[in-house]
């Protein structure tokens, strides 16, 4: 046997705007979530979301052909919500470059959306993944990973908080502890106190 454990697998595929920027994307706007906050949410700010399907043609699938699906991904950026909230339940997909546009003071460069379906060679390669994939079917709003609906699939769960914890089940009674503690609860209410170890007695 050996004496190394293995490291888990993590099912699910993620891919987040921040990792794909200048990749040619398919996407399909599947849902909108209105409010689902995360740890790092504040109360007095809406945490939206907007749920994709996309095939990142920039990847690689497992059989090593170009164009990788993720389904059900959830993006939290601010202009991508505005620009495919539009887009939910449409069956056609953009055709799109992972881009950043620029920054306003005091404000992050915000991920965009940049359409390439007016470039031929863009075209083919979207063309030729649909043709290798004839039955695609974008996924349904309430998804199929066994999870809520306002629920992110890979969000960390928060450990809850000492006072949210369970109680802890009590240890078994020792029945001759128990004797001993109702011997020392007797003689305490009769007012005979444990004498102190003589000298020759070992004491604690």
């Amino acid at each position: 046997m050996s004496q190394f454990d293995e490291p888990e697998e993590v099912t699910g595929l993620r891919l987040n705007p921040a990792d794909i920027i200048g990749h040619v994307l398919l996407v399909w706007a599947i849902d909108y979530k209105e409010h689902s906050p995360t740890r790092f949410s504040t109360p007095d700010k809406k945490s939206d979301v907007i749920v994709v399907d996309l095939v990142d043609l920039d990847l690689y699938d497992e059989d090593d052909r170009e164009g990788l699906l993720a389904r059900r991904q959830w993006w939290r950026q601010g202009r991508l919500i505005q620009t495919l909230r539009g887009k939910i339940g449409s069956t056609r997909p953009m055709l799109v470059m992972m881009d950043k546009g620029t920054g306003t003071q005091g404000y992050a460069a915000p991920y965009v959306l940049t359409s390439v379906s007016s470039d031929p060679v863009m075209v083919t390669r979207a063309n030729d993944w649909f043709a290798r994939h004839p039955n695609h079917q974008v996924s349904t709003p309430d998804g199929e990973w066994g999870v809520k609906p306002d629920e992110d699939p890979w969000e960390p769960k928060q450990q809850p908080r000492p006072e949210q914890r369970p109680a802890q089940p009590q240890q078994p009674s020792n029945p001759t502890l128990d004797r001993l503690r109702a011997q020392a609860t007797r003689n305490r209410a009769k007012g005979i106190l444990p004498q102190p170890p003589s000298d020759d007695q070992p004491g604690f």
